[in-house]
């Protein structure tokens, strides 16, 4: 019986043996990246840490984890969603651990904002969903606060503010990139 199942297995093109499970390991390496930055979340004087991390195997069932928080350890924001819709790839010719690592370098480099850098509603063939009253977000857009902007896909990205008054995080605007 053991041997018609080793029989199947292999006809089947699945081994157990350590062969097997090597060429899967270099087809599809591993992903394990953590990296923090201090930002401006709450406030344009107060830093907070921001944690970006990409951990799972293979790479493509990776798990990606965004978190902000104050330098005492209060949760201000956290995401986490697989890592594969976030970046447009062929999971063949993946990188590791280069394209998830410049994934998080752009993140530190463009995802802090200004509330000024916010895009305009009238923009012509801007595709956006406004989480937040128009009112309002065109009374944010002329302040000074900091906005965290992320990718929530290859081809959309979130746009989060800290609210003082309530201590929470808002989604302002989810946009087509």
């Amino acid at each position: 019986m053991k041997a018609f199942i080793s029989v199947a297995l292999i006809a089947l093109g699945v081994s157990s043996g350590p062969g097997a499970l090597a060429q899967t390991s270099s087809k599809y390496p591993a992903c394990d990246i953590a990296k923090g930055k201090e930002i401006h979340f709450r406030n344009g004087k107060e830093r907070d840490l921001l944690q970006v991390s990409i951990k799972g195997a293979p790479c493509y069932q990776a798990t990606l984890k965004i978190v902000i928080k104050t330098k005492e350890g209060l949760l201000l924001y956290s995401y986490e969603a697989p890592f594969k819709p976030h970046i447009a790839v062929n999971w063949e010719h993946i990188e590791v651990p280069k394209d998830p690592a410049s994934f998080i370098d752009r993140l530190f480099k463009h995802g802090s904002i200004s509330s000024r850098d916010l895009p305009a509603l009238s923009d012509s063939g801007a595709e956006y969903s406004l989480e937040i009253d128009e009112k309002s977000y065109e009374r944010l857009r002329k302040e000074n606060k900091p906005v965290f902007r992320h990718p929530v896909h290859y081809e959309e990205g979130r746009y989060v503010i800290y609210d003082e008054k309530t201590r929470k995080s808002l989604v302002v605007l989810t946009d087509a990139l």
